[in-house]
């Protein structure tokens, strides 16, 4: 039970027991989570007929070193050289035509109207079964309650029977149907 409504559980309505049933029920969670993705799905579809662009942009440097000594003991200044390459790219592609293939799009918020659908049966569901164990659970209550009131009310028929079978006003019979 969430923290706020551990204070008052002995008082929770309907509406705070479905609001319990619906986070705390793993299947709403599950058909929340399928219906989001298969929204998701919809967007991968889309996003097919959106231009893409790519580029890169490599860099390649290198060193050399050349000269340093020579064979009879004379030396040459020793030089570095550094080049560096760069050639950066982009492409671009965007499909135009697709020859029949818009079907994935169609079929993609299809699968999302289902997954949506699904998930409000599913909320539906639960909410009713919340909804039946509370009545149930009150009517239990009330029936608990009128049997107890039907044994006070027949413990207090049985004492007037004895009193007044003592009193000499009812037979035995009485005692007997009263107990």
């Amino acid at each position: 039970i969430p923290p706020d409504l551990a204070t008052r559980v002995q008082r929770l309505t309907l509406p705070d027991l479905i609001d319990i049933a619906l986070l705390d029920n793993p299947r709403t969670r599950a058909s929340y989570a399928t219906a989001r993705a298969a929204g998701a799905g919809i967007g991968v579809a889309v996003g097919q007929y959106l231009p893409q662009v790519t580029a890169t942009f490599p860099l390649e440097r290198e060193r050399t070193a050349t000269g340093g000594s020579g064979a009879n003991g004379s030396s040459t200044p020793r030089t570095l050289q550094t080049s560096s390459l760069f050639a950066p790219s982009i492409s671009a592609f965007w499909l135009l035509f697709d020859f029949g293939q818009g079907a994935t799009v169609r079929q993609a918020r299809q699968t999302a109207f289902a997954a949506s659908y699904m998930h409000n049966a599913t909320v539906q569901a639960v909410i009713l079964e919340a909804e039946q164990a509370y009545f149930d659970y009150n009517a239990a209550k009330a029936v608990r309650d009128a049997q107890l009131a039907t044994v006070r009310e027949d413990s207090a028929n049985l004492a007037a029977a004895k009193a007044r079978h003592a009193g000499g006003v009812a037979t035995i019979s009485d005692v007997l149907q009263a107990q």
